[in-house]
């Protein structure tokens, strides 16, 4: 199942539990995972690891700046209210590309960041390279494209977010970054 979630979320973080229940797309992730929350508030169901309707949870974003802090964002919704999932770990973010090398030949060649992009562009010959392009947003990709660098179980790039319940560690950069005194 695929939910589309719109810009950037709630700053989890440091919002409070009323702001965050009554977010619109935190409700639908909270409906779509069917697991309930590990936060015991009234009138949601408690955390229930046997609940939830996938094996995986994983972010598309954008490759861009834009799109890490949008990856950081729905991490943080994971922490704040799911975390049994990052401490299984059961979410992931997918690699998506973020220039597209297209070949004299019509390949289209994607690669994740400057690095593999260089890499490639030695590997296939600045002579075979038509074009080189930076890749749409997930939200302007055409089906086939989308189908190649993000949904393709055979092609896709995951990295798995996962964390140690005992890692305080965790929570200490969280609060630097996303907390209420992110001035430090």
């Amino acid at each position: 199942a695929i939910m589309a979630i719109r810009g950037k979320s709630l700053n989890v973080f440091k919002a409070t539990i009323n702001k965050i229940i009554e977010n619109r797309e935190i409700r639908d992730m909270i409906a779509a995972f069917g697991c309930g929350v590990d936060m015991g508030i009234e009138g949601i169901e408690s955390f229930d690891r046997s609940k939830l309707r996938a094996g995986k949870i994983i972010f598309c974003t954008d490759a861009d700046i834009d799109g890490k802090h949008i990856r950081m964002l729905l991490f943080l919704i994971c922490y704040k209210l799911f975390p049994e999932l990052l401490y299984e770990g059961l979410v992931y973010t997918v690699e998506t590309p973020l220039y597209t090398i297209i070949t004299k030949s019509d390949e289209s060649v994607y690669c994740i960041d400057e690095d593999d992009l260089e890499r490639n562009r030695k590997e296939i010959g600045e002579s075979d390279i038509r074009e080189i392009t930076r890749f749409k947003g997930l939200g302007e990709a055409n089906p086939d494209q989308l189908w190649n660098t993000t949904l393709n179980p055979e092609t896709r790039k995951l990295t798995q977010l996962k964390i140690d319940r005992n890692d305080t560690n965790v929570y200490d950069a969280l609060e630097a970054f996303f907390g209420k005194s992110t001035d430090r």
